[in-house]
């Protein structure tokens, strides 16, 4: 049986909102031996509560800057010739790097899966710029 395509974006939404999920988890895991990571960059409901508002407001802000309809959290413009997979893969991404430094080799190599994914071309440069700029605008 077929499995349907989900709409562009939504996939990759699902993809860093899981992400971001497991980022925090593992933050409150205790290191273990031989392990190169730090524990509780985000560590308490405030901190890691916080850090999933900062991956998701710049999730939104791609996707509203490529889609429209709703006003935006951090006054990125509108883009309309953009991949909206690169942009939310690149915002959140960015984000998580910054709040989970420990972690970020990781997200390094699934952002990389993502864009291979990902056909090359002006759309999917400007899908990378607008994350770029989104995480940026948020951090």
């Amino acid at each position: 049986m077929h499995k349907p395509r989900t709409r562009p974006g939504v996939d990759a939404i699902r993809r860093w909102n899981e992400i971001a999920i497991n980022a925090s988890g593992l933050d409150h895991t205790p290191v273990a031996p031989g392990e190169n990571r730090v524990f509780g960059e985000q560590l308490g409901p405030t901190r890691s509560s916080r850090a999933m508002a900062i991956a998701h407001i710049a999730i939104f802000d791609v996707v509203n800057a490529i889609v429209g309809g709703f006003h935006g959290y951090t006054g990125i413009p509108a883009v309309h010739a953009a991949s909206l997979d690169a942009a939310v893969a690149q915002a959140a991404h960015d984000v998580l790097v910054a709040l989970y430094p420990s972690q970020s080799g990781s997200f390094d190599m699934l952002l990389a899966e993502d864009f291979s994914q990902i056909r090359d071309g002006r759309f999917k440069t400007n899908g990378m710029a607008l994350g770029q700029k989104a995480a940026a605008a948020i951090l």
